[in-house]
């Protein structure tokens, strides 16, 4: 009986791997251009919705077009916010690419879904 090789499985893994390092990675955050593919900080005037996120908040769920405000509970008991509008390309990055420095300690997925509102005139 032949001896089937795994290699194959491996390899196909690693590239697999590095795809998803490279979608959830910190490298999209590096430049200005790069973060206006995740949406742009808003001045807290607009908000359609607060997510609390919390030491067992594993990913959130969003709009295109939402402006959410985060408060970040901390263990310590201080509280950071921030607000973002999802106004970018990607549908799907970790919180940590959009929050101030040192806010978000885990990863957190961040899965934005179209905007409901778009498609929707004319219809009855």
């Amino acid at each position: 009986m032949k001896q089937r090789s795994f290699r194959p499985l491996i390899g196909t893994a690693a590239v697999l791997a590095s795809t998803a390092s490279l979608y959830f990675g910190k490298a999209v955050a590096a430049s200005p251009e790069a973060m206006a593919w995740l949406g742009s900080p808003a001045d807290g005037g607009r908000v359609d919705r607060v997510i609390t996120i919390d030491p067992s908040t594993r990913w959130v769920n969003v709009h295109a077009n939402e402006v959410v405000r985060f408060v970040v509970h901390e263990p310590s008991g201080h509280d950071e916010n921030f607000t973002w509008q999802f106004n970018g390309a990607r549908s799907a990055f970790h919180l940590a690419d959009i929050a101030p420095a040192g806010v978000i300690a885990e990863p957190i997925g961040v899965y934005v879904a179209s905007d409901p509102m778009e498609g929707t005139f004319g219809s009855e």
